[in-house]
């Protein structure tokens, strides 16, 4: 598990241009442009194969984890550059680095973890825990939400238990908009 601290951390970051993906893919399936969404597949699992077996062969497990950096985020940027062209600054620019900020912090607090608390899978698991709070509070202060959506997500989480209700209580008054 040496490299798995690292290689976590890297898919933190691979993280986002899944995320990416999944927030225009509906909009890309709304405006029937399931084309763009076929092409920009296929160039992301042309990109995984290659870079994936490139980078595996001179870097082990952290060379599959770059690979998967590359190809995720250069899908996740065809797909909002495909969907931006249907519907006009859907993702903007600070929006992106506002996430890949966030995604930065909890890449960096897996990465600190695994190297503090070295030691097998147990603490791999840790560290991923950790790096995931890391990115929900990054993401809760950097993209903070308007009253009527804290609101809306507040109503939806009534039927929840009580641990997940109090959590994200929390983490939506952390990101309160000022």
């Amino acid at each position: 598990f040496a490299d798995g601290g690292t290689a976590a951390a890297i898919l933190c970051l691979a993280a986002v241009g899944s995320a990416l993906t999944l927030i225009v893919a509906s909009v890309l399936n709304a405006d029937e442009a399931n084309g763009a969404l076929i092409r920009n597949g296929i160039i992301g699992a042309l990109l995984t194969i290659t870079s994936g077996i490139a980078l595996v062969v001179a870097f082990g497990l952290v060379g599959a984890a770059l690979g998967r950096l590359i190809s995720q985020g250069i899908m996740g940027l065809l797909n909002v550059r495909s969907a931006n062209r249907r519907v006009e600054h859907l993702v903007t620019a600070g929006w992106m680095v506002r996430i890949g900020l966030a995604a930065t912090a909890g890449a960096l607090v897996t990465e600190a973890m695994g190297w503090w608390m070295p030691g097998g899978l147990p603490a791999l698991m840790l560290s991923l825990i950790a790096g995931g709070v890391a990115y929900c509070l990054a993401a809760v202060i950097l993209l903070p939400l308007a009253d009527e959506e804290r609101k809306r997500l507040l109503i939806l989480l009534k039927d929840r238990p009580a641990m997940i209700r109090q959590a994200a209580s929390w983490l939506l008054t952390v990101g309160r908009a000022g």
